[in-house]
């Protein structure tokens, strides 16, 4: 989810209605595959994942339900 990072600053996008906000977060540390943040979202609120390093401030989006897992 994480789109651009320098040092401690990163960057993610917070959908908001059928519209992506681009969202400065503070980072408190990374771990292989994982970021911890210390600052810039609520516990619970939603980030967009797939498809998040092609987006701009102010584009629109769906949101879809995670596909089920196939055998």
């Amino acid at each position: 989810a994480v789109v651009e990072g320098d040092g401690r600053q990163a960057v993610v996008y917070v959908p908001t209605g059928d519209t992506a906000r681009r969202r400065e977060v503070q980072v408190a540390f990374l771990v292989p595959g994982q970021v911890a943040l210390a600052a810039g979202l609520e516990a619970g609120e939603t980030v967009v994942t797939d498809g998040a390093l092609y987006l701009g401030d102010g584009d629109r989006v769906r949101i879809v339900a995670d596909a089920p897992a196939r055998n």
